[in-house]
């Protein structure tokens, strides 16, 4: 996370952007309902089509099969770049609460917003202006910009390198560009964004910093399987089976480093 003058840069691994993309939507300033345009792609293990549908979006999930099998491997919705779907901000606050325990939402959107009344802004392709669609007023730049860019295809697991190996700083700059978001840098941002990917550092972190650097690493020390007659599905037996571990956790605040270990059962 880089505190900028005007505007927070966030960058996240894998599985983070749901959270992510949650925090930039709720500091869109209130009373902010203009459409803009989402892009980007679901994927889930079950077909989500009736939960868009009851959202009123006009989308569906496509069953993707495996080759050899013809079993379904997952479901997947591609919403294209050259037919975005136009959404606001309180639809897409409901799509992302109703479908984060069950997809991966890989979403691209950006939004612009009037610094003078907080309205939207669009830019004029004649004149290379941002006119506020309410006053009027025009901006050689946004006021304020709120957007996510995430990629649409998940990581591949790997344990081959090539070239030269990586050192840990690379590594993580790697794994943050899967997805990358812009916010207004305010001091509500700023503590909602804290309070939600560090709520365990507050004391440490401190009022004023440049750069926030977050690392989870996880260690699974132990299996516990459920009884292998009971399943004859792989899957269920995979998804049944607890893991027992620690989540250590390291953050870096410019120059000082802090660490906690979280003991789970899951």
């Amino acid at each position: 996370m880089k505190f900028q003058k005007n505007k927070l840069v966030v960058g996240s691994a894998f599985e983070y952007e749901d959270v992510l993309m949650l925090s930039v939507l709720q500091a869109i300033p209130e009373g902010f309902d203009a459409e803009f345009e989402l892009t980007g792609k679901i994927i889930s293990g079950q077909d989500f089509t009736d939960t868009l549908k009851n959202l009123g979006l006009d989308l569906a999930a496509k069953a993707k099969k495996e080759k050899e099998t013809k079993k379904v491997q997952n479901y997947v919705c591609n919403i294209n770049v050259k037919r975005p779907v136009l959404v606001n901000k309180k639809l897409m606050l409901e799509l992302v609460k109703t479908l984060q325990s069950s997809c991966y939402l890989l979403f691209s959107f950006t939004v612009y917003v009037c610094s003078k009344c907080a309205s939207k802004v669009v830019l004029n392709p004649d004149t290379k202006m941002y006119t506020c669609e309410a006053c009027g007023e025009e901006e050689k730049k946004p006021g304020k910009e709120f957007s996510m860019k995430t990629k649409t295809t998940p990581p591949r697991p790997t344990t081959k390198q090539k070239g030269v190996p990586k050192t840990e700083t690379q590594k993580i700059a790697t794994k943050i560009k899967f997805c990358q978001a812009i916010l207004s840098n305010t001091e509500e941002a700023r503590t909602m964004l804290i309070n939600e990917i560090a709520p365990d550092f507050l004391d440490e972190i401190p009022s004023k910093v440049k750069v926030i650097e977050l690392v989870n690493n996880y260690h699974v020390n132990n299996l516990v399987f459920p009884p292998r007659e009971l399943m004859k599905n792989s899957k269920l037996f995979r998804k049944l089976t607890i893991r027992e571990g620690s989540l250590e956790r390291i953050l870096r605040a410019d120059k000082n480093s802090f660490e906690n270990v979280i003991q789970f059962k899951i």
